[in-house]
């Protein structure tokens, strides 16, 4: 951040872009023993007679694709103190889907009624099941920033120093992921 203000009457105006896309994961010692998505349920069960594992894991893979456009502008109201305003437009779009890893060899008996409704959600005693993925995104104004710079001294020969002062309005749409619902 440069220390310099504008200058009484001087206007600055500008246009900026950014892109960001986020994976979420989270690493647990789960029995599917994966390291992607985020754990929601993880059920293991260890036979004592032999040692041998069953297991329900599942998971939520998420990824968030954000796109914002941001014009601001600052004016000098003295040689000493800018005014500043920057809103941005955002477009949000969180895309998810479920998987389920499972192993259920030792009681997986399709003849009881236990074993039918399990047989019908879980068609094999090994398996994975993947729920359709969706996305659901957003666009609009995120929060809006309100900006006061003021310079400290006299500036010369382009040194100086100043104090900025940055408002986060919550004008962006919390709910939709647009903004943070407080003022900031």
């Amino acid at each position: 951040e440069r220390p310099l203000t504008n200058g009484r009457g001087v206007l600055n105006v500008g246009f900026s872009y950014q892109h960001a896309h986020t994976e979420y994961n989270q690493d647990f010692d789960t029995a599917d023993a994966r390291d992607t998505g985020v754990p929601i349920f993880d059920n293991i069960v260890t036979f004592r007679s032999d040692g041998l594992q069953q297991f329900i894991t599942r998971r939520a893979f998420l990824e968030s694709d954000v796109d914002t456009y941001s014009i601001f502008a600052s004016v000098g109201l003295t040689d000493r103190i800018d005014l500043g305003v920057t809103i941005p437009i955002s477009s949000v779009a969180m895309t998810g889907h479920l998987d389920e890893r499972y192993d259920l060899t030792r009681t997986y008996n399709a003849s009881t009624p236990l074993g039918a409704a399990t047989r019908a959600v879980r068609p094999a005693p090994v398996g994975n099941l993947l729920t359709a993925t969706q996305t659901e995104s957003a666009t609009g104004i995120g929060d809006v920033v309100l900006r006061g710079k003021f310079a400290l001294g006299s500036q010369r020969g382009g040194e100086g120093a100043a104090v900025a002062v940055d408002l986060s309005l919550p004008t962006g749409d919390e709910d939709e992921f647009l903004g943070r619902g407080h003022v900031t």
